[in-house]
Parts: C-alpha cells; structure tokens; sequence
C-alpha cells in the first residue's frame, strides 16, 4: 500500500521492479478508496513482440497484476508519484504473455 495521497505526501515518488515472475497477484494500491491513478501503463507481450497501452483515470485507484497478461514478468517496472491530494500519477512498462489486459482497477 502506497503512502496517503495527501498534501503533506506530494512529491513523494517509488519504483517497484519485478525481478522474478509473479505468479499470486502483485497489487500497487493507494491507500484510501476515492484516490485516482493517471497516467499509463505499456505492455510488451514477449512472444509477439507488440506493445500495447492501458490508461488510468476515473475511479482507478489500484494496479492489479493478477494473470500473466497484466504485466507481472520479470523486468517489469513501475513508477508512482503522488502528483497532489487524491492523485497518483502511475508510469509503467510490463511485460506480459499471453491476452493483454489492463492492470488498472478499482478494488
């Protein structure tokens, strides 16, 4: 769970890297419901070699990679900033097999 999204946090910045494939579910959740993750999310399917770009916004307030299309491989990377009260800005390149889907979610 990421820190509160408040005044007090803006600026505050991580990086989560995923070393080894996941194989559970790997969640980067902020830490109130009502919080929304701008921003994008690329993921680069490893056997076509295609990319393909999720967006978050509107009620998004969590990254769930739970299958392997998701971005859940090792090599992944992602970057939160807290942008400003209630706002999260997420940059991301996952790499992914498989149907790609979107990591953003609302729970």
């Amino acid at each position: 769970t990421l820190p509160a999204d408040t005044a007090a946090n803006v600026g505050f910045f991580c990086t989560i890297v995923v070393a080894v494939t996941q194989t559970g579910t790997l969640k980067i959740a902020s830490a109130a419901d009502g919080d929304i993750m701008f921003g994008a999310v690329t993921l680069s399917n490893t056997s076509f070699q295609k990319n393909r770009v999720f967006q978050g916004g509107g009620s998004n307030d969590n990254l769930t990679f739970d299958a392997d299309g998701k971005g859940r491989l090792a090599g992944s990377v992602y970057h939160v900033t807290i942008a400003a009260s209630n706002v999260l800005f997420v940059e991301g390149h996952g790499v992914q097999t498989g149907t790609p889907a979107t990591p953003f979610t609302t729970s």
